[in-house]
């Protein structure tokens, strides 16, 4: 499922650099491990889910919200040359990461882990890419107070502890904006630092991807400075047994079970 590739992110928010894009049909979400355009140095205060793990994306461990579209963006095809890794599950707790940590995903109709409240809007993306939900809070609670944050309103009732700009922190010192929010503790609006620039795509929250403008921002490929996109230059940036073709990698499926390893607290994993 390529919605399994957006669970780990998100959740958080600063843009890499653009990669290119391959789409296959018969990629899966947890087949690829990429990981989204997020990062936590936009909230300071906020844990990034994906370090627990190295995550490498939703399916990859502690990151509850990639795109769904992460596994194309390394311009890879995993399918080449043998199957595609296949996770199913049996129940909500078969999806928590491979540290036993919520990331945000249950266990769907289709016996696959999927996203426990896609989003619809962008607007729906603002907590989850500011990263309030990382440290929740309840109305009353004080939870946020040691920290020096405000209880804002994630908007299904439950509250995550928001950062507010003062004279001592401006909401651009950690590349976020102004955002007015409701105070869950006493319904008034307050002002705090949001991530307003997410998107929302096919339920998952992503951050729009920067253009490279060197290579230093590909992480071993060569940047593309015509087109802004990551490309390889040769087999070698493509890992054991990658092969590069017009700037896209391609790698080998897996042949049998043993190859899959899974990301999650439980379930199976299978090439199919």
């Amino acid at each position: 499922m390529k919605n399994l590739s957006v669970l780990f992110a998100s959740l958080l928010a600063l843009p890499l650099a653009a990669c290119v894009i391959t789409d296959n049909d018969n990629d899966t979400d947890a087949g690829t491990s990429d990981t989204a355009p997020t990062s936590s140095a936009t909230n300071p205060t906020a844990t990034d889910p994906t370090a627990e793990t190295g995550m490498t994306d939703p399916t990859a461990a502690d990151t509850g919200m990639t795109d769904p579209t992460a596994a194309d963006t390394a311009g890879t095809d995993p399918t080449a040359g043998g199957g595609v890794c296949d996770y199913t599950c049996a129940a909500d707790e078969d999806c928590f990461s491979a540290s036993g940590i919520d990331i945000g995903l249950v266990c769907g109709d289709d016996s696959h882990c999927q996203l426990a409240n896609p989003c619809e809007t962008a607007d729906d993306c603002v907590a989850q890419l500011s990263g309030w939900s990382f440290v929740p809070c309840t109305m009353g609670g004080g939870e946020c107070a040691a920290a020096m944050q405000i209880c804002v309103d994630l908007g299904d009732g439950t509250g995550g502890c928001a950062t507010a700009p003062s004279e001592f922190l401006t909401c651009d010192l950690i590349m976020q904006t102004e955002s007015e929010q409701t105070n869950l503790d006493d319904g008034s609006m307050v002002t705090v630092c949001a991530n307003t620039a997410g998107e929302c795509n096919a339920g998952v929250c992503s951050l729009p991807i920067v253009p490279c403008v060197d290579d230093t921002l590909c992480g071993g490929l060569v940047c593309n400075t015509d087109t802004g996109l990551c490309e390889c230059d040769s087999d070698d940036d493509c890992g054991e047994n990658g092969t590069c073709t017009d700037g896209v990698c391609s790698v080998p499926g897996c042949m049998d079970d043993s190859e899959c390893v899974n990301p999650f607290a439980g379930g199976t994993a299978t090439c199919n």
